[in-house]
């Protein structure tokens, strides 16, 4: 059994407890369908993500353009905008 059968497999039995009279393999089948257009990784409690280095590089990034563009945008003269 795929980490995604296994999703599915524990939606529906969560489901069939709070609602018992649900229709199973109807609702199987259509979780399934939505599953489908996702890609399921499991990462282990305590486990560092192997992106995330790269991730918050971006996000410093980000956060240094916004500050670069709004101070030079402030000493642009007046009329003229700071694009990037």
């Amino acid at each position: 059994m795929n980490l995604g059968e296994k999703v599915l497999s524990n939606l529906v039995a969560a489901l069939k407890d709070l609602y018992p009279n649900i229709e199973v393999k109807s609702t199987k089948n259509k979780l399934s369908t939505v599953l489908s257009e996702y890609y399921i990784q499991r990462i282990e409690l305590g486990e560092v993500h192997p992106d995330l280095e790269e991730k918050i590089q971006f996000v410093h990034l980000g956060k240094k353009t916004r500050r670069f563009k709004f101070y030079y945008s402030r000493q642009l003269p007046h009329g003229i905008k700071f694009v990037c």
